[in-house]
């Protein structure tokens, strides 16, 4: 990764270089100014489904990342919590909500492999199309809105649904409210 991160900075310097000339004048700002992306969900907040202190009781970072969704590509929007130690095996954990998709779409109609009583709902597990390194649980709230908590773990399914299960009933406390 880093050496394709190499290779687009040199490619990018080298195409700055090649047009870089003198202009006389005195430099202006562009006169139209654009507000930065949000950061924060303008919809269903995934990220208001674990709060700081679940994340420490999971021994994540208490601040999560926040990924906008794209129905176009059938994902909701996600938040994703790092492990707070930098030198967990863990993977990150993520929770997606959707308002707006089906769970059947999310997962290309197929059947949970085990179905979960976890906080008090029924959480399917799914496999994922990468492997029994993560563990996808979701659990369906109607016809097109649905929870969804990812992690994973190189060491198997078992390891990789430890956080998930963990952290389906902190989630679905926040539901149920």
């Amino acid at each position: 990764m880093r050496g394709v991160r190499g290779a687009a900075v040199l490619a990018a310097a080298a195409l700055l270089t090649s047009c870089a000339g003198t202009v006389a004048g005195t430099a202006q700002p562009a006169s139209v100014a654009r507000p930065p992306a949000s950061t924060q969900p303008q919809g269903p907040d995934p990220c208001s489904l674990l709060t700081p202190a679940d994340a420490n009781k999971l021994e994540l970072a208490p601040e999560p990342e926040f990924t906008a969704g794209d129905k176009d590509q059938l994902l909701p929007p996600f938040c994703q919590w790092e492990p707070a130690d930098p030198d967990s095996d863990h993977d990150p954990v993520g929770v997606g909500l959707s308002e707006d998709l089906a769970i059947e779409e999310y997962f290309a109609s197929r059947e949970p492999a085990e179905i979960l009583e976890l906080g008090g709902l029924q959480w399917g597990r799914y496999e994922s199309t990468f492997g029994d390194t993560i563990c996808n649980l979701a659990v369906k709230l109607d016809d097109f809105a649905f929870v969804v908590i990812a992690g994973g773990h190189l060491d198997g399914e078992e390891k990789a649904c430890e956080l998930p299960k963990a952290a389906a009933p902190l989630v679905a406390s926040q539901l149920s409210g």
